[in-house]
């Protein structure tokens, strides 16, 4: 697990925190399984933070990411076979978005609680790496468009992958 992982893991979890909350446990761990598969689904997805952001906002706006899971579970991303999405986090986000109505306005709730820092879209350019000008200088593909390797593109961009 990556550095960068686990800063952002620790300030998802501070931001999101549901202490006095009864079984605050159980609802930061749901909103916990639902980020990482709205990420995981952008990330495959080809989506932009602003697309992130939206599927965050409520469970109805999150079937464009879980249509997106349920597309490519257990197919190979990248070409070569090698990198699949997770299987199983399309079930777990499908529990949510059509589980009963409390559950899934509890755990919606911890998610845009969680990620309410993106809820300015100043932030979320921040966010976009294809608004850093190093990275629109070296090609990087525009919102909708999808990389083949993404680490191979922001390390031809300079940064970090």
């Amino acid at each position: 697990m990556s550095a960068r992982y686990r800063w952002c893991s620790a300030n998802l979890k501070a931001a999101g925190s549901s202490s006095g909350v009864e079984d605050a446990s159980f609802w930061q761990g749901w909103s916990e399984k639902v980020i990482k598969a709205l990420l995981h689904a952008a990330a495959w997805g080809g989506a932009g933070i602003d697309d992130l952001w939206r599927w965050t906002q409520s469970a109805a706006a999150a079937n464009a990411g879980l249509a997106v899971l349920q597309n490519l579970e257990g197919r190979a991303t990248n070409g070569s076979g090698g990198v699949r999405v997770e299987p199983g986090w399309a079930d777990t986000l499908a529990q949510v978005v059509d589980g009963h109505e409390k559950f899934r306005g509890n755990v919606c709730a911890g998610v845009g609680k969680a990620l309410a820092g993106l809820d300015l879209q100043a932030v979320r350019r921040r966010f976009d790496p294809r608004t850093w000008p190093r990275v629109r200088r070296r090609g990087i593909p525009a919102s909708g468009q999808h990389s083949a390797d993404h680490a191979d593109a922001l390390q031809s961009a300079g940064g970090a992958a």
